[in-house]
């Protein structure tokens, strides 16, 4: 599908403008050069207004049609912001229409995926998974460095944890052997 373009509208618009007025003054030039007789000045300015309403109307029809196609493209794009705002992150953002706004579309669609990206990650950790790898977007990215830094943290907590799980076992291992060594003794 060939995208469309908003800026080549209003430049068609303003074509058709200068066009109409480059016509108005020729007419105009017309007249001078037949001269009075075969055209009235009175059909001249008739001829001359007509052009130029005819233009004020194309103008402001253009402009309004073209301001409809901003305002409806800048409500689409305001409506996937709010949906990420809301924590909606389970969806495709749609290619656009028109071509001026496709880096938008490639911004939106890598916003979406890092955010569906740190999502999965929260979910794994929340189901106790925390040998997750963080995604960090960048220098400012304050949500994935506090996620990094959760799990590098509860993996230290978790290693400490194992580290002491171990010398108890150790030292039940000790003191069972101590006690069969009592025993032992004392059934001697």
């Amino acid at each position: 599908m060939k995208k469309r373009s908003v800026l080549s509208g209003i430049i068609l618009t303003i074509v058709i403008m200068v066009a109409l007025l480059v016509v108005s003054e020729s007419v105009s030039m017309i007249i001078e050069f037949v001269g009075e007789d075969v055209i009235s000045p009175v059909a001249s300015i008739v001829i001359d207004i007509g052009v130029l309403i005819i233009t004020i109307v194309i103008a402001v029809f253009g402009l309004i049609s073209h301001n409809k196609k901003i305002r409806a493209v800048t409500a689409k794009m305001n409506s996937y912001v709010e949906r990420i705002a809301e924590g909606d992150v389970d969806w495709e953002v749609p290619e656009g229409e028109y071509k001026e706004y496709e880096s938008f579309v490639k911004d939106m669609r890598k916003l979406l995926d890092s955010t569906r990206t740190q999502t999965m990650m929260a979910n794994a950790m929340a189901k106790g998974d925390f040998t997750v790898e963080s995604h960090v977007r960048g220098e400012k990215d304050v949500l994935g460095i506090a996620l990094r830094d959760l799990v590098d943290e509860n993996n230290t907590v978790l290693s400490e944890v194992q580290e002491a799980s171990m010398s108890f076992t150790e030292g039940a291992k000790e003191v069972s052997a101590a006690s069969q060594a009592l025993a032992q003794g004392s059934t001697q």
